[in-house]
């Protein structure tokens, strides 16, 4: 019976120490496209270009559908943690686990919102009938 119960221990506290690890590392986002809604249901997907500015839609597939693409819209990666900084004005703070990228952002203005986007595959995936807009440095 001691056996038993010495098994028993040696297989809980293993267990224990496996529902502790950390995830293992997100591979890089660069050249992937990530998509989903936010907390005011507002649709959004974005493009990770591996030069480190990510370029971003608003409502994808729509009849409003319109992208941004500017050298000012950056990200940045370590580990699991991701940083988007569309213009200076707005921030987006998230957690990569799986294929699912979820966090809070932020504006100048004092609004704050949460997202869930979910990964859409590698490389840009956009709609080629999409509008474009290209936005200007410092705008």
């Amino acid at each position: 019976m001691s056996r038993f119960r010495t098994a028993c221990t040696l297989l809980v506290v293993s267990l224990s120490f496996l529902s502790f690890a950390p995830p293992p590392p997100a591979s890089s986002v660069a050249n992937s496209t990530w998509g989903g809604t936010d907390s005011d249901g507002d649709a959004y997907e974005f493009y990770f270009h591996p030069d480190g500015h990510v370029r971003y839609s608003t409502n994808p597939g729509s009849a409003t559908a319109a992208s941004y693409d500017s050298k000012a819209d950056v990200w940045s990666q370590n580990g699991n943690t991701v940083v988007v900084v569309l213009r200076k004005y707005s921030t987006y703070l998230s957690t990569i686990r799986g294929n699912t990228m979820e966090g809070e952002a932020w504006n100048r203005n004092d609004a704050s919102w949460s997202y869930t986007w979910k990964m859409r595959g590698k490389g840009d995936l956009r709609s080629k009938t999409e509008p474009r807009i290209r936005m200007e440095e410092g705008r």
